[in-house]
């Protein structure tokens, strides 16, 4: 058996992001009385905006944790005319606290993960934060798949830096070549994994169109059964 280490990104790629984040967004949205002002969906869009935007900065050592998980929200609110900064940051502590209690998983992940686990030993691999992370797997019913999950604040880097896979895979005293990223993010989990030097699955569910060459690409998760 070449592998022995399988390494999965969390969200989007076993948790559905999306889904479970607009249907915290859209809760709050209601309890906080916005849809007075403001269109539903013009106010997820400009959201995600946002957020996109502050995790890549966040990946990229430019912001801090505290920074990315408030200052998404005040630009938010600041967008549609809301003064001040308390709603807001009221608004993005109930995001934080809700968010992980979402139970929406890709299709298949569960029935996939139970058969993996029987035969390798597999690991959560993300730039997420650690209480949120492990809160989202614990109410997904996760847990038991999974011996360790690595996240950027514990290890004090983001993926996709060689650094960060460094320390997992070291962590482990694994080998590179016995270890295996899936992931559905084509710069943080598949170009870091194949700088680092580990093989990559590369979920891509909307079939988006690329250049990269990883070393397996799936368009369903049900498909690493049959790769591994």
């Amino acid at each position: 058996m070449k592998y022995r280490y399988i390494f999965f990104d969390l969200d989007r790629t076993l948790w559905d992001y999306e889904a479970n984040s607009r249907e915290t967004l859209l809760n709050l949205f209601y309890q906080y009385h916005l849809h007075n002002r403001i269109e539903p969906e013009k106010f997820l869009e400009e959201f995600n905006r946002h957020n996109e935007m502050l995790w890549e900065q966040y990946r990229d050592g430019e912001v801090s944790k505290e920074t990315l998980r408030y200052e998404r929200m005040r630009r938010t609110f600041a967008a549609f005319g809301i003064p001040g900064k308390d709603l807001a940051d009221s608004f993005s502590d109930a995001f934080i606290s809700n968010l992980p209690l979402q139970k929406q998983l890709f299709p298949d992940a569960k029935e996939v993960l139970e058969y993996l686990h029987r035969k390798y030993n597999l690991y959560i691999l993300s730039n997420g934060f650690k209480e949120t992370q492990v809160a989202k797997i614990e109410h997904s019913g996760l847990s038991p798949y999974f011996l360790h999950i690595f996240t950027s604040d514990e290890l004090g880097t983001t993926k996709p830096g060689r650094e960060f896979f460094h320390r997992a895979v070291s962590s482990l005293n694994a080998r590179k070549e016995q270890c295996l990223m899936v992931g559905d993010d084509p710069i943080a989990d598949i170009s870091g994994a194949a700088d680092y030097g580990i093989d990559q699955v590369f979920f891509n569910p909307d079939r988006i169109p690329h250049t990269m060459k990883p070393t397996f690409e799936i368009y369903a998760l049900a498909e690493l059964k049959d790769l591994l």
